[in-house]
């Protein structure tokens, strides 16, 4: 090797001994050279240019006393090292540490291995999109296969296969929504304002990933309702109101957000009623869409003007139609008693005739409406035929009937009268012995015009009999 001028005097006295190799002690103060093989080899260093100073030489695996491979007072020579970096020290010899001076240093070093065997590998390498990798002399930034020959620490050559991969950047936006007042990490970031941000990550590959943030800020929302109910409780919320005013709950809107709902409820109290009712047999009572017919208690719902139940009850009571008789009572149509009459002939009104007995003045079909005492209306009907009929005046009616007939008839007045029976002669066949209303009579008759003379009025009915 080149010869190396040094001197102990500026070195260090850090070391006494190198036990290892032999145990003279070593008080001088020594200065330590290094040097790197790259091959196994015999290494040899040698002293010269002493000037009388008593220095030693050694070669040392490392900077410890027992680190020492060889040692002579002016060359020393370690044989077959490996690759390697070891030390080389110059010490002064002796108990009283004063030998120090300069010297030149010579480094012999002769590889032992017996020639080069080239050598091949392969390595693997990955960067991310935009990084560049130094492979030897070549700053490579493409995805391929790339190759370099070396010179291995035996100092031959050594050919280097590199599979470079390069994995992609990624770039991706995400939208997110906060509420008012609220903050949303991302990365580093800590964010309460709508806004678009940027934040670089590291993907599954190692390499950088930017995700972009749409960041939404949904404001609270308040509104006023208002409401009605029937029944005797309103869930609101988490609230359940019995009382009508005004309360507040807050609810999530559709974003997640407060929403704050306020309510103004009116509570009505559904209501109820009961009617009693009194019918007449044959009619009939509405309630709802119900028609009723007999007696009883019945129930119908009906909205109220609050739009709440109302439930009605109905007990109805039916009353009986009173059975009505007409008799023919001296010369008069009498119905029977009653708390109000209407007469009627052939179904036509007989105006003023509204008391219990009408006196008829012609031949038809009489019928009376008799309000019972129950309030109900019962009706009669009184065929009057084959009747003779004179009118005395002053109100005074008689009636024979029936007329025509054979022998067997009835002459009544309204008034008590005396009468007698002619025959077309003018010749009496028959006269009354008592002046009463009602005459019944039972005559044999032979078949012919006859005529019953009223005394009081001297006038005549004609009799025909059969």
């Amino acid at each position: 090797g080149t010869p190396y001028n040094g001197t102990t005097v500026d070195g260090q006295n850090n070391i006494s001994a190198y036990t290892s190799c032999a145990p003279q002690p070593e008080n001088g103060k020594e200065k330590i050279h290094s040097i790197t093989i790259t091959q196994q080899s015999n290494l040899t260093a040698a002293l010269t240019n002493l000037n009388g100073v008593d220095l030693d030489i050694h070669i040392l695996s490392s900077c410890t006393t027992g680190g020492c491979l060889a040692r002579h007072d002016h060359t020393a020579t370690a044989t077959n090292l490996a690759p390697g970096t070891y030390l080389i020290a110059v010490d002064g010899y002796g108990n009283t540490g004063t030998e120090e001076g300069s010297y030149t240093l010579t480094v012999t070093c002769t590889p032992t291995g017996g020639g080069c065997t080239p050598e091949s590998n392969s390595i693997n390498q990955t960067i991310c999109q935009g990084d560049s990798y130094m492979f030897g002399g070549q700053q490579l930034s493409t995805a391929g296969i790339y190759t370099n020959t070396f010179t291995n620490t035996g100092g031959c050559d050594s050919v280097v296969t590199l599979n470079l991969i390069v994995n992609s950047t990624s770039n991706s936006s995400i939208t997110q929504t906060i509420c008012q007042g609220d903050v949303y990490i991302f990365g580093s970031q800590a964010l309460s304002q709508a806004g678009n941000y940027t934040e670089v990550y590291t993907n599954s590959n190692g390499c950088d990933s930017m995700v972009t943030l749409s960041l939404q800020v949904e404001q609270s929302t308040t509104a006023t309702i208002s409401d009605t109910t029937c029944q005797s409780s309103y869930s609101f919320g988490t609230q359940n109101l019995t009382q009508t005013g005004t309360y507040t709950e807050t609810f999530q809107s559709v974003a997640g957000c407060d929403s704050i709902v306020t309510l103004s409820l009116t509570m009505f109290t559904p209501t109820s009623a009961a009617i009693f009712d009194t019918i007449c047999s044959g009619d009939s009572v509405q309630l709802g869409g119900q028609y009723y017919v007999s007696g009883g208690t019945y129930s119908e719902v009906f909205t109220a003007n609050n739009g709440c139940d109302s439930v009605v009850t109905l007990n109805l009571t039916v009353q009986a139609i009173p059975m009505i008789t007409i008799n023919m009572v001296n010369g008069d149509l009498v119905s029977s008693i009653g708390n109000g009459y209407q007469w009627y002939l052939d179904g036509n009104i007989i105006n003023g005739a509204t008391n219990q007995q009408y006196t008829p003045t012609s031949n038809g079909v009489y019928s009376v409406l008799t309000t019972g005492f129950n309030g109900c209306v019962g009706e009669q009907v009184y065929n009057l035929q084959n009747v003779s009929i004179e009118d005395l005046g002053e109100k005074k009616v008689v009636i024979v009937y029936p007329n025509p007939n054979a022998g067997v008839f009835n002459v009544q007045s309204t008034e008590a009268f005396e009468f007698s029976i002619s025959n077309a002669l003018g010749e009496i066949i028959y006269q009354s012995t008592s002046k009463i209303q009602n005459h019944q009579l039972n005559l044999d008759l032979a078949k012919g015009i006859y005529y019953i003379n009223i005394k009081e009025t001297n006038k005549s009915i004609q009799l025909l009999i059969e």
